[in-house]
């Protein structure tokens, strides 16, 4: 976007999930940071209905509510250098094109969330992304979704995609691996 907005992304990543599923045993884990975030959600979302669908879901500080409404870009403002409401407001218009913003794919965290698989979400104490990660996983938890909630102290948004000496970068990482080594690799009886 803007070039391609919305459903474009959603489109593409679905064609892909969708070649990697049907030609290949190998169980596939979606993952995204930021607006990939909500990219990964809403691709799971529309995944619940195939015959095989992803063995897990990875949100690094995900974006999933588009209505830019959580009370944590205000609570955050201060904190988050790196996103504000006005930015994010912005980006979704870029992003949407008049769609509406509501919209369960474009806004996950507005949808169901039956059926998902069992997903990792990660995300900074002092983001202003705090709120949808903390939403999303109250919603997960509601529907007996397997979900593991990870909020860092002083880590920047998606601090483990930059550099793994950030704060709480490693931290991240070790929980990333524990999660998906958790879904792939069969447990010690």
């Amino acid at each position: 976007a803007p070039e391609y907005p919305y459903p474009a992304g959603l489109n593409d990543t679905r064609a892909v999930m969708e070649v990697l599923i049907a030609d290949n045993d190998t169980p596939l884990i979606l993952s995204g940071d930021s607006a990939g975030g909500g990219l990964a959600a809403g691709l799971a979302a529309m995944a619940v209905n195939n015959a095989k669908r992803p063995a897990g879901l990875v949100l690094l500080s995900p974006w999933l509510d588009l209505t830019v409404s959580s009370a944590s870009y205000r609570q955050n403002a201060s904190s988050d250098p790196l996103f504000s409401a006005e930015s994010a407001r912005e980006a979704a218009e870029l992003y949407l094109q008049g769609h509406p913003p509501s919209d369960v794919l474009a806004s996950p965290l507005l949808g169901s969330v039956e059926e998902f698989p069992p997903t990792l979400i990660n995300v900074g104490y002092d983001e202003v992304l705090a709120g949808d990660a903390r939403q999303f996983h109250l919603k997960l938890l509601g529907a007996s979704i397997p979900v593991q909630l990870q909020i860092v102290k002083a880590m920047e948004h998606v601090a483990v995609t930059r550099s793994l000496s950030l704060p709480g970068a490693a931290e991240t990482f070790e929980a990333l691996v524990s999660f998906i080594n958790g879904l792939l690799l069969p447990s010690a009886e």
